[in-house]
């Protein structure tokens, strides 16, 4: 960077090489210097030399000759766009002679390290060489990358470090969090659900630590029933409310599967009619079981590695080779035929519910993971409030974060082998992607805004 260049950006000449932008409560964990970042698939002969840092947020490279690392506002606030956030690293690769060998946090860098690979979630892959980089240099910064990038505990997350400015006097509309009596009753009045009130039965979590503090259950249930059922159902998932069609009366609910072995076998056909007393008309519940439908989430996981797989290609050679039979591959996936599946059977509820005016609920063994899918596509499609930007990101917050999808195990945000991971919240957004695409002039959002959401959310393979 020249002196000119300086002075334009405001920066000090004697300050010293560019350092990353940290947010609050990020620090720098180790860097390595005279780094070369190589064009992803090209030849590996010519490469772009600047710094690698790692901090405990991000991998950021800055070069000499270029702004210092400047926070993009196109896609994201938080990062730019030479910076790798650490939850975003699927795989670390050590490259020699042409042949892979993946890193873990417990092996570490013994050696010199020439060649790294980091493959990201979202379908990037970053290329560096250290072969102008001091070896202890180098070791120190990969074996850093490794060791933050793939957490054992929860607590190890950026997350719990950050420390964000609450000072701000940027005025925003409030996305409800769903944690007061009041967040529900608002929704309850806006969507006139009379048969439903917002209760405290699960207050300090007594009932279900999945679930937030206050529900939205039928009216003619008090809290010793809900209570007195709660054990008879999949992590003591009770029957909640989600949405009330103004026009028709009919509602959607969410509902976990029975226990098998409970002791009261007739506590669902109890909730059942305690749902039907919250019609309008006294009608009958349909039950759509979602364990019905053509899809595991083994299978949603296996057809998202191999959309993955797919995406990233090892080399320039085999990315022209699936480029010439992409759309076929793209199929061999299965990963449309998923997305479709859905859209399907939120139509089918989406039916019921305006067509024939019946409140339908929907079943699944724990109702976290498919279930919210499902609901907010029915949303999406039924109520123009959903579709709106704040309105969206109230339904994401009520449906997913405050109904207890497990985000940390289905989107591997620690490492551990004992959890089931699953991209159902990625496929969720694809689904929004493709209504996007079919009704664009009635959302109040774009397909960046979805994108964004995707990168941040993307679920580290097996």
């Amino acid at each position: 960077m020249g002196i000119g260049d300086l002075e334009e950006d405001g920066e000090d000449a004697e300050a010293g090489p560019p350092q990353p932008h940290h947010l609050p409560g990020e620090l720098t964990v180790s860097q390595a210097e005279q780094v070369l970042r190589y064009t992803p698939y090209g030849d590996h002969k010519q490469g772009i030399s600047g710094t690698l840092f790692c901090t405990n947020f991000k991998v950021t490279f800055i070069t000499p000759n270029r702004p210092v690392n400047k926070v993009s506002t196109q896609r994201n606030r938080l990062v730019g766009e030479n910076d790798i956030v650490l939850n975003n690293i699927d795989t670390v690769y050590q490259v020699s002679h042409g042949r892979r060998k993946k890193l873990f946090p417990t092996s570490g860098i013994l050696g010199h390290v020439k060649h790294l690979e980091i493959h990201c979630k979202d379908f990037r892959v970053h290329s560096f060489s250290f072969k102008f980089t001091q070896k202890n240099e180098a070791k120190q910064v990969v074996n850093a990358i490794v060791h933050h990038a793939f957490p054992t505990r929860l607590e190890l997350l950026f997350a719990f470090d950050y420390a964000g400015d609450t000072t701000s006097t940027e005025v925003a509309p409030c996305v409800p969090r769903y944690k007061l009596v009041e967040d529900w009753e608002t929704e309850v009045e806006r969507l006139e659900a009379a048969g439903y009130k917002a209760t405290l039965c699960n207050k300090a979590f007594r009932i279900a630590s999945s679930l937030p503090e206050c529900l939205v259950v039928p009216r003619s249930l008090d809290n010793a029933v809900i209570g007195e059922a709660a054990p008879q159902f999949v992590e003591y998932r009770i029957p909640v409310w989600s949405y009330t069609h103004p026009g028709s009366g009919a509602s959607l609910v969410r509902m976990a599967d029975t226990i098998p072995e409970g002791a009261h076998r007739d506590v669902e056909e109890k909730m059942l009619s305690a749902i039907a007393l919250s019609h309008i008309s006294l009608k009958r519940p349909v039950v759509h079981d979602l364990s019905k439908l053509p899809v595991t989430l083994s299978d949603i996981q296996t057809s998202h590695e191999k959309l993955r797989e797919l995406c990233m290609p090892s080399s320039r050679k085999e990315m022209l080779s699936l480029d010439a039979n992409w759309f076929s591959r793209l199929e061999d996936t299965r990963w449309i035929s998923v997305v479709a599946i859905c859209l399907q059977s939120a139509l089918r509820v989406v039916e019921d519910l305006i067509d024939k005016m019946l409140t339908v609920v929907i079943k699944e063994e724990s109702c976290s993971d498919l279930a919210p899918v499902i609901s907010c596509l029915v949303q999406l499609l039924v109520d123009p409030a959903c579709r709106s930007l704040h309105g969206f990101q109230a339904l994401v917050e009520r449906e997913w974060v405050a109904l207890g999808h497990h985000f940390a195990d289905r989107c591997g945000l620690v490492t551990s082998p004992d959890t089931e991971q699953c991209p159902v919240f990625l496929l969720f957004l694809d689904c929004c992607w493709q209504l996007l695409q079919q009704f664009p002039s009635a959302f109040q959002f774009s397909e960046m805004y979805l994108a964004v959401l995707w990168d941040t959310c993307v679920p580290r393979s097996l």
